[in-house]
């Protein structure tokens, strides 16, 4: 496993030459994804797909733009029939809709036991209509999310160990759809490896993966044109400063 050298993390204030200030959202440059990538390589989230799963099976296309929408087109009807069904199973009021609590009862069926302060990320980060609650679709989509992060991140942890070094990471940020430099990569570990290790564990790993789906919501709601990069105004930069947290 990697070790922390001095100087490995930028320091607060100083960014690195030819990155953007830490925690500066003001431009953003997308880059082409790669023409080849690793076997099972999941969406890329600079490519915005179309359409949404609706209760049955059936797959809906012209829905609104998301950018998790190409996790939940990678359903089988086997599979999406199981995932409703979990999601039904806890929506006691057949709202359509299920609440925080909800949310951790219905991912728990699926093998995923989250602490609260995960599942409100997550609630943050799929809650295409900002109500508070997640749909039926945004279950779906999420419920692939967090299977394809955890196939990326086995998939590189070659060692057994539990944990991803710092080249493992960036292999199993790029596997998993995020084309992110290896220094932008490092910009942000801080702020995940809390004890310092220089390793990643899988909770950690899925906190880095949701907080960047937060950073991907973001750009899309600014982005309106679809063209990879936007500009910020002071006060818009001061508006979004919660995503930082």
């Amino acid at each position: 496993m990697a070790q922390y050298q001095t100087g490995q993390y930028p320091q607060q204030g100083q960014p690195q030459q030819g990155q953007p200030p830490q925690g500066h959202p003001a431009q953003y440059h997308s880059q082409a994804p790669p023409q080849q990538g690793y076997p099972g390589q999941h969406p890329q989230h600079g490519q915005y797909q179309t359409g949404q799963y609706q209760t049955g099976g059936q797959y809906q296309s012209q829905q609104p733009q998301t950018w998790y929408s190409g996790y939940a087109q990678q359903c089988s009807p086997q599979e999406l029939q199981q995932i409703q069904g979990w999601f039904q199973q806890v929506d006691k009021d057949r709202s359509g809709n299920i609440d925080a609590r909800e949310l951790h009862d219905a991912l728990n069926l699926g093998g995923n036991n989250f602490q609260p302060d995960v599942i409100q990320r997550l609630i943050r980060a799929f809650d295409y209509d900002n109500s508070g609650n997640v749909g039926m679709n945004e279950f779906v989509a999420m419920h692939k999310f967090l299977s394809a992060m955890r196939d990326s991140f086995y998939y590189f942890d070659r060692d057994r160990s539990n944990s991803l070094d710092f080249n493992e990471l960036h292999q199993a940020l790029v596997r998993s759809g995020y084309q992110i430099s290896y220094q932008s990569m490092m910009a942000i570990l801080p702020k995940f490896d809390k004890d310092l290790s220089a390793t990643l564990s899988f909770d950690q790993y899925l906190d880095m993966c949701v907080w960047l789906g937060n950073m991907r919501k973001l750009m899309m709601h600014y982005d309106v044109r679809r063209m990879g990069n936007i500009t910020l105004n002071f006060d818009q930069l001061i508006a979004i400063t919660p995503y930082y947290q």
